[in-house]
């Protein structure tokens, strides 16, 4: 339901005096459960906790789907790290790659298929982005 006009005109004169109290977050970015912007913090980054997360997985073969998924894992992140351009297609595929990645226990044929599509995607993005700095 809409707002009446005087509480309509109470947001906006708070809204303008930088009370946000009464602002709708889908409207104002200051409004309280709004969306923020934080700053990336330069230690660490996403790539020292993706190294983190494979250092706690049970050691699979070197060629095996799980080394695959790692080594796709790591190059996603480096991209991330490295502010490269396809920020959100980057992201989306790191997001795939890690939850299956904890799933690669028993590795079966399913995560043979899994690894070599997330390197082939890997490899993709990568090219993608050498040819759009050029």
């Amino acid at each position: 339901m809409a707002d009446d006009g005087k509480t309509r005109q109470r947001r906006y004169h708070a809204h303008r005096r930088g009370d946000h109290s009464m602002c709708s977050p889908d409207r104002c970015p200051d409004a309280p459960g709004g969306f923020r912007v934080f700053e990336i913090p330069e230690s660490g980054g996403v790539l020292a906790a993706v190294l983190d997360y494979i250092d706690t997985l049970p050691v699979g073969t070197d060629a095996g789907p799980q080394m695959v998924l790692a080594r796709a894992a790591i190059a996603l992140a480096t991209a991330i790290d490295g502010h490269q351009s396809g920020l959100a297609s980057n992201v989306r595929e790191l997001q795939a790659v890690m939850s299956h990645l904890g799933e690669a226990d028993d590795e079966t044929p399913l995560d043979d298929l899994r690894a070599k599509r997330a390197e082939r995607r890997a490899r993709l993005l990568r090219e993608h982005d050498a040819t759009e700095e050029s």
